[in-house]
């Protein structure tokens, strides 16, 4: 697409993108240490001056605790302080495999197998209380992706699916 050529013009589209069940801010800061995300992180103004200051990203690789909860189970999903941090791991690698701290990225959920791609009965987002929680039953997925995408690497971002599970009794 022509038309999306400069950093900001991606930055926006893919702010445009994210859907209600979204999260921004930046990758993990060191190895092994949660991402530092926030409901919303970015304006299209500090998006472009984030991205200005970002190394170009090859490779995402998001971990959670868990690729199963049970339902109440709740995922961390933002940063708070040092002593709320998110349970997501969003780490970053250039083109060589070298870390890559503190990138700016952004992640959502959805679940799978529905045409609207968000079921608010298997996850529920509390964008004030910073946490995503398990609802009931089913499968969705954590994606994760690098905000200042250009035209050669359009595509950097990765994905985790999380099963929720009824507790047995």
């Amino acid at each position: 697409m022509k038309f999306f050529k400069s950093r900001a013009s991606s930055f926006m589209l893919l702010m445009l993108s994210i859907n209600a069940l979204g999260a921004e801010g930046f990758s993990s800061p060191t190895v092994d240490s949660p991402a530092k995300l926030y409901y919303r992180a970015f304006t299209i103004y500090t998006g472009q001056e984030a991205c200005d200051k970002s190394p170009k990203v090859a490779t995402l690789r998001i971990r959670v605790p868990s690729q199963t909860l049970i339902v109440g189970d709740k995922l961390q999903a933002y940063y708070r302080d040092s002593t709320e941090e998110s349970d997501l791991i969003i780490e970053a690698y250039d083109s060589t495999g070298n870390f890559l701290p503190s990138v700016p990225i952004s992640a959502e959920a959805y679940s799978i197998g529905r045409t609207d791609n968000y079921d608010p009965g298997i996850i529920y987002i509390n964008s004030s209380m910073d946490y995503w929680e398990a609802r009931r039953p089913g499968r969705f997925v954590v994606t994760a992706r690098w905000n200042c995408a250009t035209t050669d690497s359009n595509g950097v971002y990765d994905e985790v699916t999380i099963e929720v599970q009824q507790q047995e009794d």
